[in-house]
């Protein structure tokens, strides 16, 4: 189950700890020099496993120690690291092991929820969005059915406009942990909450999932589970598709304990624990490795840290210059301390392992960089019981700074200088890093952010901006620009016509449409948002026979909130019939039926005023003899009487041919 606070998703839970997981999303707002370089209080009673950020505020998610069953929350910090509001907490929030990401508009926070029992299925991953402000958007939701266990790091990514939920299903809930018992699954969400279906991402078996993602694809990463010693990752695409799975180490020491991952503008790095002396030797050691996004290793196995006791590796971040790995010396049981180590870009490290945080007592957590720093969370006071976390002092955040700066960043342009929300924009300057430069819009943070190279980068809009400054931040400081505008996004309307009328459809408000058969398909686009009005016209031997899509009902009216279609239908009136049974012809005017004629041709008519107009119907046809014959009073043309006729409206113009009536009046 969740890695962070539960020890039992770990195979014979001999790291006997807690691990911590920080999910950031990169966005800047204030320079390193502002931010605090001593521990700050988030929670008391509470263990935080992760954050993301939203270009002003960072959102943390907490497990609630102070309240019996453990329950689920978050809390805003500013950027100063101050509390913004109270606790956040969501409805069906009792269980461990959150995760929360920010999408552009608002955050995700995932845990895995408890509804109570004994039973080893009935976990589930749940749901609750938040606002940048702080409130509950909608209610919480159900991600998976029951039977998963939460036992990764980081395991949830936001990119490519969607959200990536990785999770251990677990194959028989009745049999648990067992090792071949398990596999990684994943489930995309969309930011409107809808949900994709859930889809095996490990082809074996599976546990304890990270994820990163890199500008294209999300690259998850599990411990193999039937032998515990190879670590893989696989390669899954917005859309949920899952595509190249790789080895991305396969020593023999057991590496059944959570791993990171992480994207540094390049190349992914991957770190992960081998209990390098054997199974039960608690000799634990952290190792790395680089992964190209072809899904190709990119140079050797990086030894993070060998030293002697064990050592639990907790995350992996990047700062544009370098890698930063945490994890926890945890030789004195009664003394877990937090340490890390710089890696560069090419694998080597940098520098020598530096404490994070040894206080007196078991010291838990991780490291993550956004907003130009680093951001420690540091879990204190730690009570191990059987299940995870018994008791805890509190969380706390720590802000780092890089050991490498670079430049101070520059904005020359912005290209264009405004654009609707989704829209990309070239941002030109000086001293940007690939990997770790963040990019907000008036304090909105932009989840799409792609470095070219240190003078040209290119962000989207995100959907929450308003007008204001670009702002870019490194660890090297913030660049901030003129306003850019954001101007209202536009929305194309698609009018589809079918059936087997005739018809036309005009726009008679919010846009400029008009779309004719034989035309079957019409676009135009105006402001998101605007309430359009559509009116339909038949032609001559049909009849309208309704809306569908964006409309049902007649006047046709709606907001054009987005891409829409609208279809309109038309029947065509089978006012007259020619031909053998069992395919007959039919049309709706006169002027059609004598269009389609030939020689020897009877057309028969139904018992009523034919709609076409006077002149309209002119029958000219050199050699042709056609019998036009009417008076039908049923759908199959099979019955009339001597009296029964149908009328035409005068004149009716014979040119060249011939025209034989019957029971037709010319009126």
């Amino acid at each position: 189950m969740g890695a962070a606070s539960d020890v039992r998703g770990w195979q014979g839970c001999r790291a006997m700890t807690l691990l911590v997981s920080l999910f950031l999303v990169l966005g800047g707002v204030s320079a390193v020099s502002a931010v605090p370089a001593a521990p700050f209080p988030i929670a008391t009673g509470g263990a935080s496993m992760n954050f993301a950020f939203d270009g002003t505020n960072y959102l943390v998610g907490v497990e609630n120690h102070q309240t019996s069953p453990t329950t689920i929350g978050a809390q805003l910090l500013d950027a100063a690291g101050a509390k913004v509001g109270g606790l956040i907490s969501p409805s069906s929030n009792t269980g461990i092991s959150t995760n929360v990401a920010f999408d552009g508009t608002n955050y995700l926070l995932i845990w895995e929820y408890d509804p109570g029992g004994t039973g080893a299925g009935r976990f589930q991953i749940y749901g609750q969005f938040i606002s940048p402000a702080g409130t509950l958007v909608g209610s919480s939701f159900a991600i998976s059915t029951a039977g998963i266990w939460f036992d990764g790091v980081k395991t949830m990514a936001f990119g490519g406009g969607k959200y990536l939920v990785t999770y251990t299903r677990l194959i028989n809930p009745d049999l648990g942990a067992d090792s071949t018992n398990r596999y990684i699954a994943g489930r995309i969400v969309s930011p409107d909450g809808s949900l994709g279906s859930e889809f095996r991402i490990s082809s074996g078996y599976g546990d304890a999932s990270d994820v990163a993602f890199d500008g294209t694809n999300f690259f998850a990463v599990w411990t193999e589970d039937q032998y515990d010693y190879e670590i893989r990752g696989r390669f899954v695409s917005p859309a949920g598709v899952a595509g190249t799975e790789l080895s991305v180490n396969a020593s023999t020491a057991p590496s059944d304990n959570p791993k990171s991952v992480t994207f540094d503008g390049t190349n992914y790095l991957v770190i992960w624990n081998d209990e390098v002396g054997g199974a039960g030797t608690y000799t634990w050691d952290v190792f790395g490795q680089r992964v190209s996004t072809a899904g190709t290793l990119v140079g050797g196995v990086i030894t993070v840290t060998n030293e002697a006791g064990p050592q639990m590796g907790t995350t992996v971040a990047f700062d544009g210059t370098n890698y930063l790995a945490t994890w926890v010396d945890m030789t004195n049981q009664t003394d877990w301390n937090l340490y890390g180590q710089y890696i560069g870009a090419s694998g080597a490290l940098v520098g020598s392992k530096f404490a994070i945080d040894t206080d007196t007592g078991n010291q838990m957590g991780g490291a993550g960089f956004v907003n130009g720093s680093y951001l420690a969370l540091i879990n204190n006071g730690v009570v191990m019981g059987a299940n995870g976390i018994s008791t805890v002092e509190g969380v706390y955040g720590l802000f780092l700074t890089p050991v490498a700066l670079p430049g101070a960043p520059t904005i020359a342009s912005l290209s264009p200088s405004s654009g609707a929300t989704g829209s990309a924009v070239m941002i030109s300057g000086t001293n940007f890093v690939g990997g770790g430069t963040t990019v907000s819009f008036n304090g909105t943070l932009s989840t799409d952010v792609t470095v070219t190279d240190s003078g040209h980068l290119t962000a989207y809009v995100p959907a929450g901006a308003t007008t204001g400054p670009v702002k870019l931040v490194t660890a090297g400081g913030t660049a901030t620009s003129s306003t850019f505008t954001i101007l209202a996004p536009t929305a194309t309307l698609t009018v589809n016509l079918s059936g087997t009328g005739s018809g036309t459809v005009t726009a008679t408000s919010g846009l400029t449409l008009s779309c004719a058969s034989p035309a079957t398909s019409c676009t135009a686009s105006a402001t998101s948002g605007t309430t359009v009005t559509l009116a339909e016209t038949a032609s001559l031997g049909s009849t309208f026979g309704g809306w569908s899509g964006a409309c049902s009902g007649s006047p046709c009216s709606f907001a054009l909130d987005g891409d829409q279609s609208v279809t309109a239908t038309f029947t065509l009136q089978q006012n007259l019939r020619k031909g053998a049974g069992p395919t007959y012809s039919y049309y709706g005017t006169l002027k059609s039926a004598f269009a389609d004629a030939v020689s020897g041709d009877v057309i028969l008519a139904r018992m009523m005023l034919l709609p076409d107009p006077a002149n309209n119907a002119t029958f000219d046809q050199t050699g042709v003899t056609v019998v036009l014959q009417g008076g039908y009073t049923d759908d199959a043309f099979s019955s009339r009487s001597a009296t029964d006729l149908t009328s035409v409206t005068a004149p009716l113009t014979v040119g060249n041919g011939t025209l034989i009536l019957d029971q037709i009046a010319v009126q």
